[in-house]
């Protein structure tokens, strides 16, 4: 997998850039709630901005399947750029003139963001002649979006089959952290895996069955799961709020295997985050992870937010933008935005 870090500045100034950016944000009446993944695409901008390059900048907001939803178009992501100091223009379309126009004006150290990707059917279809359209803009592709990499789409795939292609920098660092988890784990490793659906998690549970020291399960996982009673794996031993939560004596022998760990990677709440009442064993959780001397890797979107809630995000170790992807990459899994970036050979 190539990275662009691995390009100089001659290489870059004055290339025209297609950046396929992690812009999925939470929206409320038309503002961004939650810039998180935006965030985790600006060392990728900066440092193409820097290098003098024209950086056309897609995405997909939300699931409007091929239709033109004025609710998921992208000028809320453009006006959270401008606000952090980007030099931003916003097309109206993704292909259309108006693209195109824009396309012509951009200047050197400027960004060009084309409308909502999902407006157009093909983009989920992996159509090769939209992709081949896409390309027009771009003299390079970067893919700096890992939470969608599991996708099949025409962003993440057909694209690398008509630009020169790359991973943004923070790809790169998606990859690395959870490679060193899954791959070369200082040890003990402890996996910790919470929320509802046990289903969607159980192939990254028997993963780490095989790698792990000990595999947590909180949340309902525990309620649900119905293992080889396997030494490794803890379930919780009480709950509170008729199992909303986990309860005092499993937070304790949680937190036990915690301090013990060299690495920990999580994925899931303890309990009904939504609720501060239920909120007690994910927070308990939380700082003992950022209280141990453990290596930790984080994914999930509830366990962002909770995260958020607790102001401890920016403690732990590296917090993935991933979910699926996150899950699906730990499992092992081939996932189609890294294979088209030759990851993979």
């Amino acid at each position: 997998m190539k990275s662009i870090n691995l390009l100089n500045k001659t290489l870059l100034e004055n290339k025209r850039v297609l950046l396929r950016g992690d812009l999925d944000c939470p929206l409320e009446n038309g503002k961004i709630v939650d810039s998180s993944r935006l965030d985790s695409i600006r060392d990728t901008l900066d440092y193409l901005v820097r290098r003098a390059c024209k950086v056309v900048l897609v995405g997909h907001l939300g699931r409007p399947d091929g239709m033109q939803v004025d609710a998921l178009r992208a000028k809320p992501v453009a006006d959270y750029l401008k606000s952090v100091g980007y030099d931003v223009r916003v097309s109206q379309s993704i292909l259309g003139p108006d693209a195109y126009e824009s396309l012509k004006q951009l200047q050197n150290g400027q960004i060009l963001l084309l409308e909502n990707l999902r407006f157009d059917k093909r983009e989920e279809e992996n159509s090769e002649a939209f992709a081949k359209e896409l390309s027009a803009f771009g003299d390079l592709y970067v893919n700096d979006c890992f939470s969608s990499s599991h996708r099949n789409h025409a962003s993440f795939c057909a694209i690398t089959k008509f630009l020169p292609s790359y991973a943004g920098l923070r790809l790169d660092k998606e990859v690395e952290s959870l490679a060193r988890v899954v791959s070369n784990p200082e040890k003990p490793l402890v996996a910790i895996f919470g929320g509802i659906k046990l289903e969607t998690k159980l192939p990254a549970i028997s993963k780490f069955l095989s790698i792990a020291d000990y595999v947590l399960l909180g949340g309902r996982l525990g309620l649900s799961y119905e293992g080889d009673n396997n030494y490794k794996v803890l379930v919780p031993v009480d709950y509170a709020g008729d199992s909303e939560d986990i309860g005092p004596k499993t937070i304790s022998m949680f937190q036990n295997i915690i301090r013990m760990a060299k690495t920990v990677i999580w994925n899931g709440p303890m309990g009904k985050i939504e609720h501060h009442e239920f909120l007690t064993g994910t927070r308990e959780i939380a700082e003992c992870i950022v209280g141990s001397k453990a290596f930790s890797v984080v994914g999930g979107g509830d366990t962002i937010l909770a995260l958020d809630k607790l102001n401890l995000r920016d403690k732990m170790g590296f917090v993935s933008m991933g979910g699926g992807a996150m899950l699906e990459f730990i499992e092992g899994k081939r996932l189609p935005g890294l294979v088209s970036l030759s990851y993979y050979n």
